[in-house]
């Protein structure tokens, strides 16, 4: 059994317990007090028994003692403590020799250390004089005992005690000064009184070290966002370099960004991408690692195409599909990215039934399928869980495309790729790309093969430029480099009506206009229209318009369509400029007339005829402006007149021969 000792203190060590601990070890150390107390009045007890049976006993003297409280027969509650006893019980004291202890629920849990009694040293003092009346001697424990009036200093006595391991010896100012600033410290929390309580070097000190403290923690912040900056741009760079490699090796085999007319190859109406049609960079499974998308087009099949790290750490082609695509190329091409969550899938369309349509995730460096879904091509939409979904699917178009969207689409591979690291030497070096020269040569000689070379002809009283009538290098946007303007003539078939309104087929011959740019390895098609400029009144002429404006020149082409027998007339006049990549409106006024009846306008608003006469004054040919117009701002080509109107149109074939001379000094025409 453990034994607990106690021992006296002064008052004014007394006053400085406080806290909670210091609460808790207090109800311990009443505890074994009273533990104490009991052992006692068990001694008392016997001694009252001892002179009622020996009456004729000489009287004994002891010290006088408090009865302690004493434990009930059926019960182990301490019952109240009785008075002390005198002196003369002293002898009856001395075989108390051990105290019993009693077990009491804390207030709150604190565990205490083993303390062997023997080896306390507790320093003496000489007890007051109505201390020295109830004094008494442990003998075993050693330890001399002075019971305060309160109790409570034998709380305090049990507080310090417990301050030290066994066997260590014990001072008593400093074990309880230590649970005096322990206790303050964990009922207060506030380390800033804590502060101002120390002496001003160790405050210095304190202050120095907080911000020392505070310097290093900004310091390992920077440096945290410093290397995680660093490893991204790595990571960056690395994925950069692999995409470009594997872009260069796509240019090599299939070409870069181009597009064709498909009407020139299968007779219909639009464009279609050609070569490497379509790069993007994308996170297919979400996880901040980078895949590369390509679409190209392979011996008229388009394929589509992901890249992305392997589980070995590995740039390599994790999927490969052809897109969604008919056998009639009048029908669209085109791939399916679905968005959500975070993650791209991939669509792969049932090339037996166009319509039938199975998702891929990309998930653990391989893809699977994740749902099915079906291809609504009316509304071009798709359809999961017999719900529309309008949102978060992308339709990449990549056949009969409008020229405009042929070029953007162009223009964005182009972007794509000028970020990856090794594709600018493959777009420059003239092994793998052309020269101006030979991209606008390569051009020209594909539309003599489709619509015939240059030649002047006078039929049924009109003269004409057949074939490619017009080969020139004009420097539209004044940046010291040509673009390539052709017109061409060639037939198609146009609905009718004869001369008793029923609706016929008949075969015309149309100009067309097309520019062509030189994106630093390829012609690229900048503009291409369908249709000359013509006249008011039904004639035959046709021809085009150039205007010089801010060190280049402005393409202009007048249009007039005449309804219900000539009763009906709409007439408008464009003005285009080259900004680099493609031709955009620079001023456009129309006018229309019916039955006598006349509406102007001006950029599609309604205005008067005053304002649409200032608007349009000088544009040649249009309206009533006629011949009279500045040909020192506007250069006039005719491609078709009456014969007697043709003047020199019959120089325009060897002009043209000229111009393709200066693309290669070789070319002869037939």
């Amino acid at each position: 059994m453990r034994k607990y000792n106690y021992f006296d203190d002064d008052d004014e060590l007394q006053e400085q317990q406080s806290g909670q601990l210091a609460t808790a070890v207090k109800n311990g150390a009443a505890a074994a007090l009273t533990a104490l107390k009991g052992a006692l009045a068990k001694g008392k007890e016997a001694a009252r028994e001892k002179r009622a049976a020996k009456t004729d006993a000489p009287a004994q003297t002891a010290p006088p003692t408090e009865q302690p409280a004493v434990i009930a027969a059926d019960s182990h509650e301490l019952q109240p403590p009785k008075p002390s006893l005198g002196h003369e019980h002293l002898d009856e004291l001395a075989g108390v020799t051990d105290v019993d202890r009693y077990e009491q629920p804390p207030v709150l849990e604190v565990t205490v250390p083993s303390l062997d009694s023997a080896s306390l040293t507790v320093p003496k003092r000489e007890p007051a004089p109505r201390e020295q009346e109830n004094a008494h001697t442990i003998t075993e424990a050693s330890v001399h005992f002075a019971e305060p009036e309160t109790g409570e200093d034998a709380v305090s006595d049990a507080i310090r005690a417990f301050s030290h391991k066994s066997g260590d010896k014990v001072s008593v100012a400093k074990p309880v000064e230590r649970i005096r600033r322990v206790a303050e410290t964990v009922i207060e929390s506030n380390p800033i009184e804590t502060i101002e309580r120390v002496s001003r070097g160790k405050r210095f000190l304190i202050t120095l070290a907080l911000l020392l403290f505070t310097v290093l923690f900004f310091v390992g912040v920077v440096f945290f966002f410093m290397r995680s900056i660093t490893a991204e741009n790595d990571r960056i760079s690395e994925f950069n370099a692999n995409a470009g490699e594997v872009c260069a090796d796509y240019i090599m085999k299939y070409g870069s960004a181009n597009y064709e007319n498909l009407y020139n190859t299968y007779g219909v109406q639009g464009f279609r991408m050609t070569g490497l049609c379509f790069a993007r960079e994308l996170d297919f499974d979400g996880d901040g690692s980078s895949e590369l998308m390509l679409c190209y087009l392979d011996n008229g099949e388009y394929y589509n195409d992901v890249w992305g790290y392997n589980s070995s750490g590995d740039f390599d082609m994790l999927f490969s599909e052809k897109t969604a695509q008919s056998e009639d190329k009048s029908q669209d091409a085109w791939a399916t990215l679905y968005y959500k969550d975070g993650r791209y899938l991939i669509a792969v369309h049932d090339p037996e039934d166009i319509a039938q349509v199975k998702m891929y995730q990309l998930r653990n460096a391989k893809f699977s399928e994740k749902f099915a879904c079906v291809y609504d091509s009316v509304t071009e939409s798709y359809v999961v869980n017999d719900e529309p979904d309008l949102i978060s699917f992308e339709h990449i178009k990549l056949s009969v495309l409008r020229a405009e969207k042929a070029i953007v689409s162009a223009d964005e591979v182009m972007n794509t790729l000028d970020g990856f690291a090794g594709t600018e030497s493959v777009i420059a070096d003239p092994g793998t790309a052309q020269t101006m020269e030979n991209a606008y040569y390569t051009i020209v000689q594909e539309y003599n093969k489709r619509y015939g070379t240059a030649a002047y002809v006078e039929k049924d009283g009109k003269a004409y430029l057949d074939g490619l009538a017009v080969v020139d290098l004009i420097d539209f946007d004044g940046d010291g480099q040509d673009e390539l303007l052709l017109v061409y003539r060639k037939q198609i078939k146009e609905r009718d009506e004869n001369s008793e309104g029923e609706s016929i087929t008949k075969n015309v011959d149309k100009y067309y206009c097309d520019i062509y740019r030189y994106s630093g390895a390829r012609a690229l098609l900048a503009y291409s229209n369908e249709g000359l400029s013509n006249v008011a009144e039904p004639a035959a002429d046709i021809y085009y318009i150039l205007k010089k404006a801010d060190g280049g020149y402005h393409y202009c082409i007048n249009s007039v369509t005449l309804g219900n027998y000539g009763d009906e007339l709409y007439a408008s006049s464009g003005e285009m400029e080259y900004n680099g990549t493609e031709f955009t409106s620079y001023l456009n006024v129309s006018y229309e007339q019916q039955y006598g009846y006349s509406e102007y306008y001006v950029e599609g608003e309604s205005v008067k005829k005053s304002v649409f006469e200032d608007t349009a004054d000088g544009i040649p040919l249009f309206g009533e402006n006629g011949d009279g117009y500045d040909k020192d701002t506007y250069l006039v080509t005719y491609v078709q007149r009456k014969t007697g109107d043709a003047g020199d149109m019959n120089r325009i074939p060897e002009n043209t021969e000229k111009t393709i001379q200066k693309l290669n000094a070789q070319y002869e025409a037939n």
